[in-house]
């Protein structure tokens, strides 16, 4: 009895190690739990991995809960989701589409090939009408009557399917012209899978925020923003200002994104910066903080939590209160940074031009979870540069070093947009960070439970202050202050010694050759 002891501890040992690893691979599975399920292809092309990143920030922009995987991941839970998104699948196993068959939720299909399995697999096959043999069409969609734009779109491989009440935009391909999205059957389904233009991004989400609509009327609608980016401190308090007149004559509200400042807080020009920022304030702007750059492949979230404290503490002392952050998107999928996101209600996202850090085994748009409230870049679908959909909140990016022509320019386009600007000081904003609060509720500031007033008060400007350099830093401000002088001497030594050169050339020449007349 006792020697078959040490088999039954391994056969017990082996079970639970079995049990531990479908459990840990469990955990990065789909959960089942969001609102809507994206189901992609099992080894997706980067181009497809960028679609799916989008579709999940879209989801992030329409405050909506999103996981996505393979259909092999996702069979066992298909009917735990109100909404299914297919995207571009092209071998799916039989239980997942046996799965599918039974769902009696919401479905969208992009991408003919599956559309067409589909409704074979369904019994529905009678919606199958052909196929296209053009590889290229031209995509029309309208986003309200004088708007109207044109992109080329890929649509390799598409059926034409008999559609059925509902269709919107279309796509011409030789002599024909199918619907972008259409109703066929119990499916909503659009024939394109590469979402890579701008045309084609924005009728996505135009089209998945109207499928999800469940009344007969249209969705809300919501604003744009104008931001001010990249305002550094100590840039010429003159030169900002010009701009901040700008946008106050215009009418157009608008954000100025102020970048992290940690040094010299108590020099004049700090403060000339932040009366201009106050100024700005009182005259209905508002202003956020820019993320720090962060240079550091790993994070100390505490060190972090430590600099955004300094940096807000710095701004809010001199009576400026920024109301939310702007983060690159790499933030949002960071899990550090996601953490420290928590601690803003306002977010507003950009795009930096560089990697997201979108990976596909997170199976969740994790960034939803945090409950911002989300400002996402606009999709610019032409040179205005305004946003034309009214489906998602969007934030209008202007570099502050641009010039005042193109600062009016883009103020011009704002007042003809058919999109609506919105004022930030219209929105409830909460700030947290070490052993600091600032809350914004019903139009009243406060801090650290105290309230706060926001006004402009003009002062005077401290020409004698005492910046507590040593020897060695004062001797480096003078030579700055010098250095103009210092170069037009130099190049005025450089013309003359030049020109002693080009005469002494000339003077030999008479001396040493003579011409061929000359005796």
């Amino acid at each position: 009895m006792f020697k078959r002891l040490p088999v039954l501890a391994v056969l017990l040992w082996l079970i639970s190690a079995v049990l531990v690893q479908a459990e840990e691979e469990r955990e990065y599975l789909p959960a089942g739990e969001a609102e809507i399920l994206l189901v992609h292809n099992e080894s997706p092309s980067d181009d497809e991995a960028e679609d799916i990143e989008y579709i999940s920030m879209l989801a992030n922009a329409l405050n909506r809960s999103l996981d996505f995987g393979t259909p092999e991941q996702c069979a066992d839970i298909v009917s735990k989701y109100s909404y299914i998104i297919c995207y571009g699948l092209d071998e799916v196993p039989g239980k997942f589409m046996e799965e599918l068959g039974d769902y009696d939720g919401s479905l969208m299909v992009l991408g003919s090939a599956f559309m067409e399995k589909y409704l074979t697999e369904t019994g529905q096959a009678a919606f199958c009408a052909g196929r296209e043999t053009q590889e290229k069409g031209k995509l029309e969609y309208c986003f309200s009557e004088e708007n109207r734009f044109e992109e080329l779109v890929e649509i390799r491989g598409m059926r034409k399917f008999l559609e059925e009440g509902y269709t919107n935009g279309e796509i011409t391909a030789g002599n024909k012209s199918y619907p972008f999205c259409s109703q066929v059957g119990n499916v909503r389904f659009i024939p394109v899978t590469d979402f890579s233009g701008s045309l084609a991004r924005a009728a996505l989400m135009q089209e998945i925020v109207q499928w999800m609509w469940p009344y007969l009327d249209s969705p809300p609608d919501y604003a744009q923003y104008f931001v001010l980016d990249k305002v550094y401190p100590f840039m010429s308090a003159e030169k900002l200002k010009e701009r901040v007149d700008i946008l106050i004559e215009s009418g157009i509200p608008f954000v100025i994104s102020v970048m992290p400042v940690l040094q010299n807080t108590e020099f004049p020009s700090m403060k000339q910066f932040c009366q201009v920022l106050s100024y700005a304030q009182a005259n209905g702007g508002a202003v956020i903080l820019n993320a720090p750059v962060i240079h550091k492949a790993d994070t100390d979230i505490d060190e972090l939590y430590e600099k955004l404290t300094d940096m807000t503490v710095a701004y809010t002392d001199y009576g400026v209160y920024p109301l939310g952050i702007e983060v690159p998107l790499s933030w949002t999928n960071d899990e550090t940074y996601l953490k420290v996101l928590q601690r803003y209600r306002t977010v507003f996202v950009c795009d930096d031009g560089s990697s997201s850090g979108f990976d596909l085994d997170s199976h969740k748009n994790s960034l939803y979870y945090n409950y911002h409230q989300l400002v996402l870049p606009l999709i610019g679908l032409d040179k205005t540069g305004t946003s034309y959909l009214k489906c998602y909140s969007s934030a209008l990016y202007l570099d502050s070093c641009e010039e005042t022509g193109v600062l009016e320019e883009k103020i011009k386009n704002c007042r003809e947009s058919s999109v609506p600007f919105k004022n930030l000081w219209d929105m409830n904003h909460s700030v947290w960070a070490n052993d600091f609060w600032m809350n914004y509720e019903d139009r009243i500031l406060s801090i650290n439970g105290k309230e706060a007033v926001i006004e402009f008060q003009p002062e005077a400007f401290d020409e004698d202050f005492d910046y507590g350099r040593n020897i060695i830093q004062r001797i480096t401000v003078s030579l700055q202050n010098q250095n103009k002088i210092l170069m037009v001497l130099v190049a005025a030594i450089v013309v003359i010694f030049v020109s002693f050169i080009i005469y002494a050339r000339k003077r030999n020449r008479r001396n040493f050759f003579f011409d061929d007349k000359r005796e």
